[in-house]
């Protein structure tokens, strides 16, 4: 039955192939009015069917009952925004390492940046540090807080307290070498570039 289903898909994949062109050459011939059309073929002919591989997938395991799954606020947003599962307060200029009840492995040749979302930046003064998550972490998913004001800041469970932001990352081997290739700049670092 697989075998069959396949077969079927790459039919129907050829014969979308047939269509989409046809599409293209109505649209320089018509306009703009085959725009939409050709945008929902090509998102067709990009994806296939929608289940893509758990490979290509942001695996997300729930630690606890009362955990936010990560999700894009916006079709166009770049971050997957990350919840608080427990109530906490961080002291005037203190810090916080705020618990979020899942556990999350990235897609492979990527890791998780822990990034700040600016709404709660600017409305709690707060700052988030230690964002790096590696594919190869399994554990809690937690973000480090710091309070910038003079108030205390209460997080809420459930409250969006950060964005996880998905990145390639390059690991070439290491190599040791006598010397590195010269450049304009070279040693020039601190300032060297100009002070504005």
């Amino acid at each position: 039955m697989a075998g069959i289903t396949s077969v079927l898909r790459d039919i129907f994949m050829r014969s979308l192939s047939v269509l989409w062109d046809s599409v293209v050459v109505r649209r320089a011939l018509v306009g703009g009015e085959s725009v939409r059309i050709e945008a929902g073929l090509a998102r067709i002919m990009q994806t296939g069917d929608k289940k893509l591989p758990a490979s290509e997938k942001l695996l997300v395991k729930r630690l606890t009952e009362n955990a936010i799954l990560p999700a894009r606020a916006s079709p166009g947003a770049a971050g997957y925004d990350i919840s608080s599962n427990i109530r906490v307060s961080i002291a005037p200029y203190g810090k916080a390492i705020v618990s979020t009840g899942i556990a999350v492995t990235a897609p492979p040749g990527t890791y998780g940046r822990l990034a700040p979302r600016s709404g709660f930046t600017w409305n709690h003064h707060t700052s988030l540090e230690a964002g790096v998550c590696d594919r190869d972490y399994t554990g809690e998913l937690k973000v480090v807080l710091f309070n910038h004001s003079d108030a205390t800041v209460l997080i809420e469970a459930g409250m969006r307290i950060a964005q996880l932001i998905l990145e390639r990352v390059a690991t070439p081997e290491v190599e040791e070498v006598t010397d590195l290739e010269p450049s304009a700049r070279g040693a020039g670092g601190f300032g060297s570039t100009g002070s504005t």
